[in-house]
């Protein structure tokens, strides 16, 4: 197939139908992170599923906002899920890292006071 051809059937297919035959061969613990990106000029951030040295799922998020991520990671779950239910994950790996919404708390748990 052509590059010009492959690049338009992008996202048509289930990644992880394509590179996983068997739902038996499905890692039972992938790993998930988002990468920061450019979309047509804009900051976006694309969700990477991967696990038993193979990519498993890509999606591209808009914002790096918990709405837009689980979905953009839910792309994978459903494709996984489509294969057999039965070999679902038993968890996924992530960085650990929390969308953006709250503001840290300060370390040692105690809030600074502006004039005391």
């Amino acid at each position: 197939m052509s590059w010009d051809r492959l690049e338009q059937s992008l996202g048509r297919n289930s990644l992880v139908g394509t590179t996983v035959r068997d739902p038996q061969a499905l890692p039972p613990h992938p790993a998930a992170d988002e990468h920061h990106a450019r979309s047509c000029g804009e900051a976006a951030f694309i969700a990477v599923t991967a696990g038993g040295n193979c990519l498993l799922g890509i999606a591209l998020s808009n914002t790096a906002g918990e709405v837009d991520l689980t979905a953009a990671y839910g792309r994978f779950r459903d494709e996984a899920s489509a294969m057999s239910t039965a070999s679902a994950p038993q968890a996924v790996n992530t960085d650990g890292w929390k969308a953006p919404g709250r503001p840290p708390r300060p370390r040692g748990g105690r809030r600074s006071r502006r004039g005391s």
